[in-house]
């Protein structure tokens, strides 16, 4: 699945606020066993939609942050400042079920807004 199909599904459900800039999106990565995102540092400054499919039970998540609902993003998660990606945020969420805890802490959990059966 991509972002677009991703975002189509949750158009079903009268999610109609998410949009390509408000919204990222992770497959699962089967080598590490979880979603893996980053997001530049500013997309925490506004309301940002996470969209997660787990393709093996056919569902997707979607989180819905608050603007500055991590006003220091750089205090939760790893960050990258490299030649590729700069002042960005490297969040890696491991599937484990109903908690959707970022390896350093971060608990998304209460930001679940839906989770959709496709």
């Amino acid at each position: 699945m991509n972002k677009t199909k991703a975002m189509q599904i949750a158009y079903t459900k009268n999610l109609t606020s998410l949009t390509n800039t408000n919204t990222i999106f992770s497959n699962i990565i089967a080598v590490h066993g979880g979603w893996w995102l980053q997001p530049h540092n500013d997309k925490f400054k506004n309301a940002l939609h996470i969209n997660l499919n787990d393709s093996r039970v056919n569902k997707l998540y979607i989180f819905k942050l608050p603007a500055n609902a991590i006003a220091n993003p750089e205090k939760h998660f790893k960050q990258r400042n490299d030649k590729f990606r700069a002042n960005c945020s490297d969040v890696y969420i491991p599937t484990s079920g109903t908690l959707f805890k970022e390896k350093n802490g971060f608990d998304f959990t209460g930001y679940l807004v839906e989770e959709i059966e496709y």
